[in-house]
């Protein structure tokens, strides 16, 4: 299990029961704090900063792939994308070696992961492409930097009641409300405008943006299942998910003769 996903952006199984006890304590303290935050603005090299500190921080708590040839396909198919992103920081893809963890997803400072357990249940590169560019999305659309946004706020308004009352809440009260903050669901609109980003990049990248829609047919399939999928606690699925981002490809006229779905070389590194 990936132990610091489930204190990040997406929360296991095993930490569920634990968020939801810490998350009605600190209801009443998030709404107020979350509502304050938005106006703190966070400069780049901040964000920078932070990421680095998380990226250590899931390396050090994780297993990450030792397999090079993976690992040279995913970063080459993520700089694809990446080229077309136009992102604030560098973007840098990292695979973790977890079969049993179903998931994706992106931190402060242009930092990206996907799990072994996500690409074993992708079945072509246009998939891959069409995961790592959600991710993107979800950078370029500032979703994580307003995510992080919140969680300076939170630090920032949780030292300040400590000042009020006298004691030190920081190692207590900030980290127990950062995770709860950094473990809510990306809303509807969000998802919609990280797939129409990652739609656009694919195209831009000759990829074919019809892998999105069967990528979302296959969230949407596994999330009427019983298999536990992370990526699904923090990106929400639906039927109409696959439908709209149909439609939006059909609407700009997005698919192209001899776009990329698949080359051969996603089976040949593809963990079994």
């Amino acid at each position: 299990m990936v132990a610091f996903l489930s204190s990040s952006l997406f929360s296991a199984a095993s930490a569920q029961d634990e968020a939801s006890t810490k998350s009605r304590s600190n209801s009443t303290m998030i709404t107020r704090l979350d509502s304050a935050s938005r106006f703190i603005a966070l400069p780049p090299s901040e964000e920078k900063k932070i990421g680095e500190e998380m990226n250590a921080e899931i390396r050090k708590t994780n297993k990450v792939s030792t397999n090079k040839n993976l690992n040279l396909f995913v970063a080459d198919v993520g700089a694809r994308l990446a080229a077309q992103a136009g992102a604030r920081l560098p973007l840098s893809f990292t695979v973790l070696d977890d079969d049993e963890t179903v998931n994706a997803f992106a931190i402060p400072g242009g930092y990206i992961f996907i799990t072994t357990g996500m690409i074993r249940r992708l079945d072509s590169e246009g998939e891959l492409a069409a995961v790592l560019g959600h991710e993107i999305g979800h950078v370029t659309e500032n979703h994580v930097s307003a995510r992080l946004r919140n969680l300076t706020g939170t630090r920032l308004l949780v030292g300040f009641l400590g000042r009020l009352t006298g004691k030190n809440l920081s190692d207590s009260h900030v980290v127990r409300v950062g995770k709860y903050l950094l473990m809510q669901k990306f809303s509807r609109g969000h998802e919609y405008e990280a797939d129409v980003a990652g739609v656009d990049l694919m195209a831009k990248a000759s990829y074919n943006p019809r892998a999105m829609v069967t990528l979302q047919e296959k969230l949407y399939k596994m999330s009427q299942g019983r298999l536990s999928i992370e990526f699904l606690n923090s990106h929400p699925s639906s039927a109409k998910r696959a439908q709209e981002v149909d439609e939006y490809i059909r609407a700009k006229g997005l698919e192209k003769p001899g776009m990329i779905l698949d080359t051969g070389r996603f089976k040949s590194v593809k963990p079994r």
